[in-house]
């Protein structure tokens, strides 16, 4: 009977395991055709510009599936949307989170894999066009260095070029560029335009060349544009033995001054370069070759000071807002040309026209979040004038827009209409630009803050729905926060003070509702908060809003956020054991996008805390850049104890670090700082040869450098001793 009842009882569970798994696999299956369901749909709404809904379906998908492998998908979707409306910033938030993918134990599908790569090129591309050029390397990098042959390779290599030629990494960008074209077979494009203002070089490959170098001969070719300027310009070799030689010029708007080593071009000009064959492989003497390049402007617009030499911040009511666009193709004369550019006034509102769709909205978005949108205040068209002396070529475009009151019936030109929570939008379209010919749309948008003088008061209506209230107080005490930082710029505490309090009465009210305002709106209204308490000074109040914070939303990306502002209190307040704790948590999230910059920044506690023994904190850069060697911070970690064995006269070791800090870091930003050192360590290991290579090397990669100028005076001495 035992045996019997035993046996029964080893079947039932069999059987009842057997039975839970496939109603697992059921499960699994069901929510897999609800996910591909929602993703195809909100595509669908992309595809048709209803961005609310679409976005607003994907957001669904991360929330009730959050590990999913098709979570990365969803990643890859909101981030190129965010990044096709030029919202660049929010396209990072999503796209930071795919490398995760790569920590799964099986490897990645060709379909996963092409995900993958899209989502790095693209990281790079968003922080190219938020000009943040140091962080655009390490995610193009990777696909260069181990995915070079993938159809993202070329595309990678152009935007790593033109990152250094927005630094002016000359050097490093010839490098980049010319790689352009190498990858992905042979439908590759070639790059048939030059942005106007930057330095075009240019390169010749000739098997007579090597010969004629050794003979003395000076290699030139000759460049017209259309505008009517003519430059020669020298070309040496790549390297040594290479029939590849190269030059450069640099380029700048403006009318023509010949033989001035600088080439002008004006708005549409075409630059052809000319260069004499002396012998072809026919047998052909002095045969002219001749290539032509399109010079292009992509432009800009940007709300900046009254100096027009920064960006504004915010927008006040009573005070001007300044506009500058820069597009080169629309100096097209003498004369002083003009555009016309649209600025409006937006204020937001909810959409209340969500109905239910075909695919199950009311189960899978029970209770979802209703999807903010803006609606248009006022329009106003503005002229912008060119900016220059005469004859004007500068394709620099300047204006003003009077910010006033919404209640104010001003019909005057020049007067735009908004209140405090508005949003000031300029817009214009790039018709040619170097992506290609197809219009672009431009803008800059500022937030619209009370009156610079005096109190800031808020003029909008009390709003009595709780989402849309909480919505519009984020907008209002962000534009508290743009001004607080102003105030606070301008070394007038007080004024920053009462702003950040007026920002912070704000968020308050927001956080006291937590229960009926969307997660989004409450966890930046925390990130709001701190920040606001951080421009007070008040770090224990930013601590335990962070710490709150982070208790509260363990999974959310503002986590790192959170705990790195935690510990860079902890480091002003020279508390850095306490830094140091905070900074290893984040090392202890497997999740987290920021443990590279905690690695780094706990080696940076190490060392403050030891003054008089730098050599403590060693190790901990060693581990930055062992185990986050792709990130921005090996580099820097590299740099550190370069300068520690310098100091320690430990020359052999500050050598082999700085090789690896050439073949490991091709585009860290510090690499003229690091090759003067290099010339100094291998001075005084007495191998002159190669320092007087570095030398030479640092001036000419390095030209604009004031390490250049150090090395010119050091290269003599150097000379001496060979």
């Amino acid at each position: 009977m035992n045996i019997r009842r035993l046996l029964f009882f080893v079947c039932f569970t069999l059987c009842g395991a057997g039975l839970f798994a496939q109603e697992d696999r059921e499960a699994m299956d069901r929510s897999e055709m609800v996910i591909n369901r929602l993703i195809r749909t909100a595509e669908d709404y992309l595809a048709a510009r209803d961005y609310n809904r679409g976005v607003n379906m994907l957001e669904t998908v991360l929330e009730r599936f959050p590990d999913s492998d098709r979570r990365f998908e969803v990643y890859l979707i909101l981030g190129r949307h965010h990044f096709d409306q030029q919202n660049e910033r929010e396209a990072i938030t999503y796209l930071r989170r795919i490398p995760a993918m790569m920590e799964r134990e099986e490897p990645l599908s060709p379909t996963e894999m092409d995900l993958y790569l899209e989502g790095l090129l693209l990281t790079g591309k968003s922080y190219f066009y938020m000009r943040n050029f140091h962080s655009v390397f390490p995610p193009l990098r990777q696909i260069t260095r181990d995915y070079p042959d993938s159809e993202w390779g070329n595309e990678a290599y152009y935007y790593i070029g033109m990152a250094h030629f927005a630094q002016e990494n000359w050097s490093s960008a010839i490098e980049s560029l010319q790689m352009v074209g190498t990858v992905a077979g042979e439908e590759a494009e070639a790059i048939e335009r030059v942005e106007a203002g930057r330095r075009l070089y240019v390169t010749v490959d000739d098997q007579d060349l090597p010969i004629l170098d050794r003979l003395g001969e000076t290699i030139v070719v000759r460049l017209e544009t259309e505008g009517g300027d003519r430059e020669e310009i020298e070309l040496i070799p790549m390297s040594g033995g290479s029939s590849v030689f190269i030059g450069s010029i640099a380029t700048e708007v403006g009318p023509p001054e010949r033989n001035d080593n600088r080439l002008q071009v004006l708005g549409g000009d075409t630059i052809t370069v000319r260069y004499i064959d002396r012998n072809t492989a026919s047998g052909e003497s002095n045969v002219e070759r001749v290539a032509t390049v399109e010079v292009v402007s992509t432009g800009t617009v940007d709300f900046v000071l009254g100096t027009f030499e920064g960006m504004a911040s915010a927008a006040f009511i009573g005070q001007p807002v300044f506009l500058q666009l820069r597009d080169a193709d629309l100096s097209t004369g003498p004369e002083r040309n003009r555009v016309e550019v649209e600025v409006f006034s937006r204020f937001p509102v909810i959409d209340e026209t969500l109905d239910q769709q075909e695919v199950d909205i009311e189960e899978l978005l029970e209770e979802g979040e209703e999807e903010v949108t803006f609606e248009e205040r006022h329009r106003i068209t503005v002229r912008l004038d060119e900016y220059g002396d005469s004859p004007v070529h500068s394709g620099d475009f300047r204006g003003a827009v009077q910010i006033v009151s919404a209640d104010v019936d001003s019909t005057q030109p020049g007067q735009l209409r908004a209140q405090t929570g508005d949003q000031v939008v300029v817009r214009y379209t790039d018709e040619r630009h170097l992506g290609g010919d197809e219009p672009r749309e431009v803008e800059s948008v500022l937030n619209v803050g009370g009156e610079i003088t005096g109190r800031p008061q808020s003029v909008a209506r009390i709003v009595t729905d709780p989402v849309l209230r909480a919505r519009k107080n984020l907008v209002e005490a962000t534009a508290y926060l743009e001004l607080a930082r102003i105030f606070n710029s301008m070394g007038l505490r007080r004024g920053a003070e009462e702003r950040a309090e007026i920002g912070l009465e704000l968020v308050n009210d927001i956080l006291r509702d937590a229960e009926e305002i969307p997660v989004s709106v409450h966890e930046s209204s925390f990130q709001i908060k701190w920040e606001l308490e951080l421009e007070m000074d008040d770090f224990p109040a930013a601590l335990a809003t962070a710490r709150a914070f982070s208790t509260l939303y363990p999974q959310s990306v503002l986590v790192d956020e959170a705990y790195l502002s935690i510990g860079r209190i902890k480091m002003e307040e020279e508390e850095y054991g306490e830094a140091i704790q905070v900074f290893e948590e984040i090392l202890n999230h497997p999740g987290s996008m920021v443990r590279a910059e905690a690695q780094f920044r706990i080696a940076e506690a190490v060392e403050r805390q030891n003054p008089d023994n730098p050599g403590r904190s060693i190790p901990y850069y060693q581990r930055t850049a062992e185990r986050f060697g792709q990130s921005e911070f090996a580099g820097q970690a590299l740099a550190k104890m370069v300068d520690f064995y310098i100091e320690n006269r430990n020359y052999s070791m500050a050598d082999d670090l700085l090789g690896q800090v050439f073949e490991d870091h091709p585009d860290a930003e510090f690499l003229d700082s690091m090759l003067l050192k290099w010339v100094i360590v291998t001075f005084r290991m007495q191998n002159f040869e190669r320092a007087r290579d570095l030398c030479q090397r640092l001036i000419f990669e390095f030209p604009e450098s004031p390490f250049a100028s150090r090395a010119q005076s050091l290269l003599p001495r150097i000379e001496e001793r060979i």
